[in-house]
């Protein structure tokens, strides 16, 4: 087995501690990723919420527009004053 210079030991040994921080930081992207990606799915979820409530008042108002329409015909609004 070939034996290592001092200077080639110290330089294999700060490589193993540049390779674990950046393991290390790896590690924390990959929480923080997976935090942000339940976020995501969540406020999609609210936001789909939302549009569908939003969806339901537009409906609603319409609705109301159109019966009141159909209302004023009814009572003979398109007779002109008499």
């Amino acid at each position: 087995m070939v034996e290592l210079s001092e200077h080639q030991s110290r330089e294999i040994s700060k490589a193993h501690s540049r390779l674990d921080r950046q393991e290390l930081r790896i590690q924390v992207l990959e929480v923080k990723e997976a935090g942000m990606s339940e976020w995501r799915a969540n406020t999609t979820d609210k936001l789909d919420n939302i549009q569908s409530g939003i969806q339901w008042i537009s409906r609603l108002i319409i609705g109301g527009i159109i019966a009141a329409a159909i209302s004023f015909i009814i009572a003979g609004g398109l007779n002109g004053a008499q």
